[in-house]
């Protein structure tokens, strides 16, 4: 006969849970199960933590003031825009120059 397990009050008593899951999922977690030599339940509750802990939402990223590694791709995506404005800016001028100046005709000799 198992012994029975004992805690101190309720809230330490872990929560049995049940559920169907899809066979190929379970197939899935099965071969990784083998692989990686972790239970079920350990991967599971991973995985419930990990959506838990990770925002659904981008808005809800919290991105620290002075991240660096942000400005600095901040500052590559300014310089890359700017030389693109110039080259359009060089093309453009360029376009209407030739528009501008009158071909003249070519006579045959």
């Amino acid at each position: 006969m198992a012994r029975p397990f004992k805690y101190h009050q309720d809230e330490e008593r872990p929560v049995t849970v049940s559920f169907v899951m899809p066979r190929d999922l379970y197939n899935q977690m099965e071969e990784y199960r083998r692989i990686y030599r972790q239970s079920r339940t350990e991967i599971i509750l991973d995985a419930i933590r990990l959506r838990l802990e990770t925002p659904a939402d981008p808005r809800d990223i919290i991105i620290p003031e002075d991240n660096i590694i942000i400005e600095q791709l901040q500052e590559m995506v300014d310089a890359r825009v700017q030389a693109a404005l110039e080259r359009l800016t060089a093309v453009l001028s360029t376009s209407t120059l030739a528009q501008d100046t009158p071909s003249e005709p070519v006579s045959e000799p």
